[in-house]
């Protein structure tokens, strides 16, 4: 895949070569949380951080956002698959003018295909961003059931048609922000998915980077 595939589905597949000791001691890092994932590992896990900060990702991202600066600013570590509804990054993370943040999920474990696989819908980052207030709604948590399933609806609306990373150990998936993603159905629950995210914004003079449901608008050096 390159630039133009990237441009016309919204995502890129590929494998950076992070090392695979770090693959390992983040994958053993992931399969002990106790819990449905771990928010910010990167701050003092190494491996996390190494991954978020590794140099085939960090280039892979400067290649696909003009040349910006990639400003890693949240990692999720996942034990196992999120079942997550359909979303868009953007009722979380946006910038003001959009399109400069990304998304990063790398495999830990090779994934299987009834362990949830990430789910996203190729072309979606064309569909205008869709908030709390494109469906009526105040931005609140409170809401997010509806505005689960208003997205839902866009799915079928447009005919959307899934796709599913069933990827190798060490590979990732990177999503522009407006891409329609979620965690499809655990058909075996004794399987993990083992899996981190890292959400990056990209350094651009100007842009403002904004949490949409906490009200917050920052600068380039307010997120470092």
């Amino acid at each position: 895949m390159g630039i133009a595939d990237w441009r016309r589905d919204g995502f890129l597949i590929f494998a950076p070569g992070i090392a695979a000791n770090t693959v390992s001691a983040a994958s053993e890092f992931t399969r002990a949380i106790d819990g449905n994932r771990q928010q910010d590992a990167w701050r003092s896990v190494p491996a996390v951080r190494e991954i978020a900060l590794d140099p085939g990702v960090l280039g892979m991202l400067r290649m696909l956002y003009e040349g910006r600066r990639p400003i890693p600013f949240q990692t999720l570590n996942f034990p196992r698959g999120t079942q997550q509804a359909v979303h868009s990054d953007t009722i979380h993370f946006d910038t003001d003018p959009p399109g400069w943040m990304a998304g990063v999920w790398v495999a830990l474990e090779d994934v299987h295909p009834d362990s949830g696989p990430l789910v996203y819908y190729p072309g979606s980052h064309r569909l205008p961003v869709h908030r709390m207030e494109s469906f009526g709604l105040q931005p609140k948590r409170e809401y997010y059931p509806i505005y689960e399933q208003a997205m839902a609806n866009v799915v079928a609306v447009n005919r959307l048609q899934p796709a599913y990373a069933t990827i190798r150990r060490g590979e990732c998936l990177i999503w522009a922000a407006n891409l329609l993603h979620g965690g499809s159905p655990i058909l075996n629950p004794s399987l993990s998915r083992l899996s981190q995210v890292t959400h990056y914004f990209f350094e651009q003079p100007g842009v403002r980077f904004l949490t949409p449901l906490l009200g917050k608008s920052r600068s380039v050096s307010e997120i470092q």
